[in-house]
C-alpha cells in the first residue's frame, strides 16, 4: 500500500506544494490554477512576461528568472486588490 502524504502546509502555499508535484507546473502554473479555479487572488504572472513588469518599475529586469518572477508578482500584487 501506498501511504498518503499528509500536506504540512496550509492554504496557498501548501496548494501551490502541492500542485507543484505535478510534471511541467511550476510556480507561475499553480498561481494561475488556483487564480483561476478561484480558490486564491494572487497576481499570476504570465511566465513569457515577467521581465515587463521589472522594466517598468525598476528599468531593468534582473539576470534570474526565479527572483524576477517574485517581483513582479510583488509589484503587481501591490496594485491589484484582494479579490477574484
Amino acid at each position: 500500500m501506498r501511504q498518503e502524504k499528509k500536506q504540512t502546509d496550509k492554504g496557498i502555499r501548501g496548494a501551490k506544494k502541492v500542485l507543484q508535484q505535478f510534471p511541467v507546473i511550476g510556480e507561475p502554473s499553480a498561481e494561475k490554477i488556483l487564480l483561476f479555479s478561484k480558490l486564491a487572488a494572487v497576481a499570476a504572472v504570465p511566465s513569457a512576461n515577467v521581465e515587463v513588469p521589472a522594466r517598468l518599475w525598476f528599468g531593468k529586469a534582473g539576470k534570474n528568472y526565479a527572483a524576477d518572477y517574485r517581483a513582479a508578482r510583488e509589484i503587481l500584487s501591490t496594485g491589484l486588490g484582494a479579490n477574484v
